[in-house]
């Protein structure tokens, strides 16, 4: 606070030996106690950050969730670390499960694996779900985002697709709304923290 208060006392000191001998004291007190109080209530100056662009300006709103200068979105940090905590793995590890360069934000590169194609469709709507919870705060993974996973992770079977889903209502799923939705029971969520935490810890080490 004071580490350039040398200048400003010199000057005081000045000040003070033009005023005459007997206020010189009242002086020296008068100006002191108004420099202190202007450094008391000075703005604190800005900090700023060189951007992409090379400009320069006020810091962002960053957060240190993620991982190699991730920025989480600010929606959804709350969730987000109760999601890593949840599944057991650190935010940073969570992090490279996710592209957040996009708006809305996507996954990342997830390779979901199964004993068979049912177990893989049925984990990525765990998947999809857990992602869906960052966003609304709801386990309700949106029907079409399940499929574009399933036919990424190539589990995508048009013949069978709502068969697998709504043979696992009770057992994961709460409910099963072909072709909109589904919607995680309290077993499901407890596994999708289980794979999301499988999946980010495979993909730090990667």
């Amino acid at each position: 606070m004071y580490e350039q208060a040398q200048p400003e006392l010199d000057r005081i000191l000045t000040l003070v030996k033009s005023c005459p001998e007997e206020l010189q004291a009242k002086g020296f007190e008068l100006l002191l106690h108004g420099y202190v109080e202007s450094q008391l209530h000075r703005r604190p100056v800005e900090t700023v950050k060189e951007t992409h662009n090379g400009k320069s300006g006020p810091a962002p709103d960053e957060s240190e969730d993620g991982a190699d200068g991730v920025v989480v979105p600010a929606a959804i940090r709350t969730r987000f670390k109760s999601l890593a905590t949840r599944s057991k793995v650190t935010p940073e590890q969570l992090a490279d499960l996710f592209d957040f360069n996009t708006d809305p934000f996507t996954f990342a590169s997830v390779t979901v694996e199964g004993r068979n194609y049912y177990e893989k469709a049925r984990k990525v709507a765990l998947l999809v779900a857990a992602k869906s919870y960052l966003t609304t705060g709801r386990w309700v993974a949106d029907w079409e985002e399940i499929k574009a996973l399933c036919i990424d992770n190539s589990c995508y079977d048009a013949g069978n697709f709502a068969k697998a889903m709504r043979e696992a209502t009770g057992m994961l799923f709460k409910t099963v709304n072909v072709p909109t939705s589904v919607e995680l029971n309290s077993l499901g969520t407890t596994e999708a923290h289980t794979l999301v935490g499988q999946l980010a810890g495979n993909a730090a080490d990667q």
